[in-house]
């Protein structure tokens, strides 16, 4: 049941949420409109200092993500940190929503404005996503500010049917592209859809773009699924899916997917989304870092494709671009612009936030062309084929007994733990994992935990803090090398941990099982 609020009421809203986010009673007078007697009155009579304390929490998390948000790359623990920081801040203004409904409410009955059904007679309308009266001469000046010279070649041909950008991991394209389509959407009044491997990584895109807003507008963005704008060319909407999109085919806008390397059966999925982007108008972005030369995606990116369907069609002379031309960017025959952006690349046009020397340490020659480089995984001598990995994948965030944003993520259900240990060249890999809960059942990798260079001890800390978190079960530890310290070092509080000396046989066994 939806309950409108009147325009008192929602200024008194208004007024609270500036209140209990730190801003001083003079401040919100001038900048609301509003009497400080007023608001001095409003203050007594709910409450408002007796929940400020516990709103401290949402002001120092928004402080947090204004911080990381002004970050044009961040790190895997800055991301991971991104995340959650999002999940705690949606929590805290849904549960100040409903408190605020919840008095509108209360009030509207008291004052018999109600009718049988609970729903408000008559009132006025709602402010909320109102973009329409914004200067949109000063767009295009607020979302090429602080662009890299790369980012400014991918604005510039933004109006471009197909975009392909093979990149390199952490030069911020994904921010980018969230920043992108909110001013195209301004400047256009064109939709934005946003697919990517899961809802985790789509909902970056959402908080990157409710943090433009804020920044540029000061203007509070509501919505997860599906945002409506009001922009000065009307109702415009931003839509995140993850890959599933059966929900979203109602749309029709400019399609961005994020990490389509990574996306299970990308070949259907784009099929099935392309037809959102149908008419002339729209266009589609692709970009991600690569996978396996074995993923669907992997023939659309390279044109064989393209060139196949031609081929049968006679046409047999097809010229396609090297990789040494596509890292300048170009149009290939199939009419798509295509661009691979390297670190090297990156750090050329302006990227100057890496240390190579240091990344180079942390990874082994095949692990930094794969995460840098963007060369692709060549599985085809490997024990298990990309194909049939990606098989296996899922959308964790369907799993209603999982929630990593909890102290207990799995509740008391069991896990077990695998741990491969490594110092320097490939990291140290801990996974966490659901057993089946019948015969034949499924195994769930809820987490994976991948450490670089990381003391011993340190590493013993990390498998401790996740038996804390979850019901451990079993703890398995490859002891073959330097595994054995941590081993120790675990023994000591899980007693029951298994030591694992890998050879042939066990590996064999494994492989067979």
């Amino acid at each position: 049941m939806k309950n409108e609020i009147t325009e008192k009421e929602q200024l008194k809203a208004n007024a609270r949420k500036l209140f209990l986010n730190g801003t001083k009673v003079p401040q919100i007078s001038e900048e609301l409109s509003i009497s400080k007697t007023t608001l001095y009155s409003w203050i007594r009579k709910e409450q408002w200092n007796e929940v400020l304390t516990d709103a401290s929490s949402l002001f120092v998390a928004h402080k947090r993500l204004q911080y990381l948000l002004a970050k044009p790359t961040k790190t895997s623990l800055e991301l991971d940190e991104f995340e959650k920081i999002c999940n705690v801040i949606d929590r805290l203004e849904k549960i100040e929503e409903r408190k605020i409904k919840a008095a509108a409410k209360a009030k509207a009955i008291e004052a018999g404005e109600y009718s049988e059904k609970g729903k408000r007679r008559k009132k006025g309308g709602n402010k909320q996503n109102d973009l329409s009266e914004i200067d949109l001469s000063t767009v295009e000046e607020k979302v090429t500010t602080g662009l890299k010279a790369y980012q400014m070649e991918m604005w510039a041909i933004r109006h471009h049917r197909n975009r392909l950008v093979l990149k390199s991991r952490q030069i911020g394209m994904t921010w980018y592209f969230a920043r992108e389509a909110f001013a195209d959407l301004l400047l256009t009044g064109k939709n934005k859809i946003f697919i990517s491997a899961s809802l985790k990584q789509v909902a970056v895109f959402r908080n990157y773009i409710k943090g433009f807003c804020r920044e540029w507008f000061d203007v509070e963005l509501k919505g997860k699924e599906e945002v409506c704008i009001k922009t000065p060319h009307g109702e415009a909407y931003l839509i995140f899916c993850s890959t599933n999109i059966s929900t979203a085919q109602s749309f029709n806008g400019d399609l961005y997917f994020d990490e389509f390397f990574w996306i299970p059966k990308f070949a259907s999925l784009k099929t099935t989304a392309g037809g959102m982007a149908t008419h002339k108008q729209f266009t589609k972005t692709y970009f991600s870092t690569p996978s396996s030369k074995a993923h669907s995606a992997y023939p659309f990116w390279s044109g064989k494709d393209f060139i196949d369907k031609e081929r049968k069609k006679g046409n047999g002379l097809i010229k396609w671009p090297s990789d040494k031309k596509l890292r300048k960017g170009c149009v290939c025959p199939d009419k798509m612009f295509r661009v691979i952006i390297t670190l090297d690349d990156a750090e050329t046009k302006g990227a100057d936030f890496f240390d190579r020397e240091q990344l180079e340490l942390e990874h082994t020659d095949y692990e930094f062309a794969l995460l840098y480089l963007c060369r692709f995984m060549d599985d085809s001598a490997s024990m298990f084929h990309f194909n049939e990995l990606e098989d296996c994948m899922v959308n964790a965030s369907n799993w209603k007994d999982f929630d990593l944003t909890k102290n207990k993520p799995f509740g008391n259900k069991p896990v077990w733990i695998g741990y491969d240990p490594a110092r320097s060249c490939d990291g140290a890999c801990i996974v966490v994992v659901a057993p089946p809960e019948k015969v034949k059942g499924k195994f769930r990798v809820l987490e994976r935990i991948t450490l670089n260079n990381v003391r011993w001890d340190k590493q013993a800390e990390a498998i401790k803090t996740l038996t804390e978190n979850y019901n451990v079960e079993y703890i398995g530890i490859d002891v073959t090398g330097n595994g054995s310290a941590v081993a120790e070092a675990v023994e000591k509080f899980f007693p029951a941990v298994t030591k694992l000396f890998y050879n042939i046989e066990l590996r064999t066994h494994g492989t067979k099982s």
